[in-house]
């Protein structure tokens, strides 16, 4: 079976320069674990809500950019890897 079968193709994305803010809000309202970060239409990184609650202070979520944080050049698999 291929990873195809059970991907996601409408995906929420964030850009590089959303604030921390920005990115947890949309995990919380789109009850998301996970939030790839793209520049120019490609996967540059990603950011998670676990990272988002672990590395910082409520109060500093709109001083930090997802580019801080974001876990760069995550491992990524095509539609036709098997599972």
């Amino acid at each position: 079976m291929r990873v195809e079968k059970f991907m996601n193709c409408d995906v929420l994305t964030v850009p590089l320069t959303a604030s921390l803010e920005e990115a947890a809000a949309l995990i919380k309202e789109h009850d998301i674990r996970h939030l790839p970060v793209v520049e120019g239409g490609k996967l540059i990184g990603l950011v998670t809500e676990g990272e988002i609650r672990g590395a910082i202070f409520p109060a500093m979520l709109e001083d930090i950019q997802v580019k801080d944080l974001m876990i760069q050049d995550p491992i990524t698999v095509t539609p036709e890897t098997l599972l």
